[in-house]
């Protein structure tokens, strides 16, 4: 633990190895939580999933020892109540890690989503998928219906804004022509650019073209 930017908060990295089939693997994860109060060297980090219980030498935001984690055992009906698989050991603990909240899943069924499973929960963590992005695309007229979809245009960068403004010039493209045009380097700016050359109503396959032949 170290001490953070913020005021009021300190950076906590928890590392751990875990070992699959006689292979160890090492891992880390690092994030910002508010200052905790510590009792005689042991403090708790709640998560919805569960709590990591940490003890060693602490003093000014600044600490190291070792840790725990002890799974939420009313996780798995919190889940069932919204019609999804309990999750695994593994992947129950990698919910903890990653910080996930109900309030995810919910935003994401309420978005017209088709119901995760619990790796899926798990790929939303570890790409950065939150509450505030799966809402961002809710209010397009377009959006990916499968985690699978949302994953890949995050990790392509599609953004709701690029969405957006796409959609302003009069295009709805799909899931994988969002993916083409942003790898392409199609932007707003060049669609309005080529506009304002005279060429109107191209297909995304026609942008793709010229924006790759230099126009």
């Amino acid at each position: 633990m170290t001490p953070s930017s913020t005021p009021g908060r300190v950076q906590l990295e928890l590392r751990y190895e875990r070992i699959d089939n006689g292979d160890t693997d090492m891992s880390d994860e690092s994030h910002d939580i508010p200052t905790p109060q510590v009792h005689g060297n042991v403090f708790t980090v709640v998560e919805q999933a569960g709590e990591f219980h940490l003890q060693g030498t602490f003093s000014d935001g600044q600490g190291a020892g070792t840790w725990t984690f002890a799974p939420n055992p009313n996780f798995d009906r919190e889940l069932r109540q919204r019609g999804v698989a309990a999750p695994n050991d593994k992947e129950q603990f990698e919910l903890a890690m990653g910080h996930f909240t109900l309030a995810e899943l919910d935003a994401l069924l309420a978005a017209g989503f088709a119901r995760p499973s619990p790796a899926d929960l798990v790929r939303m963590q570890q790409h950065g998928i939150d509450a505030d992005f799966i809402g961002a695309m809710k209010g397009l007229r377009f959006s990916p219906k499968t985690v699978g979809e949302l994953v890949r245009l995050r990790d392509h960068g599609v953004t709701p804004q690029y969405i957006s403004d796409l959609q302003r010039l009069g295009y709805t493209p799909t899931a994988e022509e969002l993916v083409r045009l942003r790898d392409h380097g199609v932007t707003p700016q060049y669609i309005e650019r080529l506009r304002s050359h005279g060429y109107t109503h191209l297909s995304a396959d026609d942008l793709i073209r010229l924006h790759d032949h230099g126009f």
